[in-house]
């Protein structure tokens, strides 16, 4: 579990910082067990699980509540659960918490996910970490999947433009699966298509999740129906496109079908 500390408890010569290794007392207070004469150790010297190397695949029966921060709060701190066949062929079922996906993009029941499994040293059970989506999940969640390209980035978010909507869709950097790259302008890609559960005005935001990068030249916008057709300029386009919202009047070509 965690306990609190005071920093006037720690050595005032040492900033501390999250990560850091320390050792220290505990003393009650105000009736609270709190960490007193804290004192930082070398890096790499308190070690609370070993994570094996072998890379398991397993079904996800429970995922977190990511939007339900009360639940997280209270009872288990490893609330997610996947299930497994062992080496035996037996069918094992192990916990995971919030900081053991590889990313923060949105885990639902039944994907098929990869993941490691550590060992707590204190009582020797095991969670996995590590997890990511495997992309056999779309093909058994039958969840639609749509195309598109990255038109912008903001700080954290950014928005897509889709082959079937003509809105600009809204997406949090934290659904991108692949966490080993940085996602840029113009990338294609695959997403899911969500109704936004943290949008305030009249829930009618939607949002993509599940962010699949997919090789470059996949996404297509348009179709080409007929190429080298060959016609007369009828009507010239204006030199300069009036920037209001009705669609300006283009030039036409005129060519003879068949």
């Amino acid at each position: 579990k965690e306990i609190f500390f005071h920093f006037s408890e720690t050595d005032n010569t040492i900033e501390l910082r999250p990560g850091d290794d320390v050792e220290f007392i505990i003393q009650t207070r105000n009736g609270k067990e709190v960490a007193c004469n804290i004192a930082r150790l070398p890096p790499g010297s308190v070690i609370f699980e070993d994570v094996d190397s072998t890379i398991y695949k397993g079904q996800v029966l429970k995922s977190l509540d990511r939007n339900n921060q009360l639940r997280q709060q209270n009872n288990d701190p490893l609330p997610g659960r996947i299930r497994y066949r062992a080496a035996d062929h037996s069918e094992v079922e192990v916990p995971f918490g919030d900081k053991d996906q590889k990313g923060d993009f949105t885990l639902r029941h039944g994907d098929w996910v990869q993941f490691l499994l550590a060992t707590d040293r204190r009582d020797q059970l095991q969670r996995a970490t590590s997890i990511s989506l495997l992309d056999e999940t779309f093909q058994v969640s039958g969840e639609k999947r749509e195309q598109g390209v990255v038109a912008s980035l903001k700080e954290g978010f950014g928005f897509l433009r889709c082959v079937e909507r003509n809105i600009r869709l809204f997406f949090h950097f934290t659904e991108v699966l692949d966490t080993s790259r940085e996602i840029c302008v113009d990338d294609e890609v695959e997403f899911t298509v969500i109704q936004d559960p943290g949008s305030s005005f009249a829930n009618t935001r939607q949002s993509a999740i599940r962010i699949k990068h997919l090789p470059v030249g996949t996404v297509k916008f348009e179709t080409l129906i007929e190429s080298n057709v060959e016609g007369i300029v009828s009507r010239e386009a204006p030199k300069s496109p009036i920037k209001s919202q009705e669609r300006t009047e283009g030039g036409v070509i005129s060519y003879g079908q068949g």
